[in-house]
């Protein structure tokens, strides 16, 4: 099968974009008011990329608050 690789596969770079954000817990309402820098960032990024394949996207400690823990349950 390895030797045949070339009768199935079709090999080519792949380009992507990953973006990765730590949050740090921030209620949304805190990262409209954390300044220009903050607020442009994910459109900062996505103008930057230069047509990729793929583009992902990563958030880390994103708080979930209760009120939409609860509206999202009912």
């Amino acid at each position: 099968m390895a030797r045949s690789t070339d009768s199935y596969c079709n090999f080519s770079p792949l380009k992507l974009g990953i973006f990765t954000w730590n949050v740090d817990g921030q209620n949304p309402d805190q990262l409209e008011s954390s300044g220009p820098v903050d607020k442009e960032l994910l459109g900062s990024f996505l103008t930057s990329l230069k047509a990729p394949d793929l583009v992902v996207f990563n958030f880390q400690e994103v708080r979930r608050t209760l009120r939409r823990c609860t509206s999202a349950e009912s």
